[in-house]
């Protein structure tokens, strides 16, 4: 079964968690629900994004999306500020075959 899902917008704002010694990472139970918001569709079982992702400029980090029929997807957030400003697309959505 093929996984089809849009985007409700191509850009959010996300805060930063805080800072330590790497400098501020982004929050990622904020980046998870930033992710969950921007779903138009199915209603996603669980998103996990990686924790520690450092909020600088150019750097993107991946979500797994798991729906509840089974079926995952991948979505790549890309980090557009240093300040934790990040962003999603249409063609950052990528579902899993199989």
């Amino acid at each position: 079964m093929a996984v089809r899902l849009a985007f409700a917008s191509v850009a959010a704002g996300l805060a930063v968690a805080g800072c330590g010694a790497g400098g501020p990472t982004i929050d990622h139970t904020k980046a998870e629900k930033f992710v969950s918001e921007q779903l138009v569709g199915q209603r996603p079982a669980s998103i996990d994004c990686p924790k520690g992702v450092r909020a600088k400029k150019g750097k993107s980090f991946g979500c797994t999306i798991i729906f509840r029929d089974g079926t995952s997807a991948t979505v790549t957030v890309h980090v557009v500020s240093d300040s934790g400003r990040v962003s999603v697309a249409p063609t950052d959505f990528h579902p899993h075959e199989g």
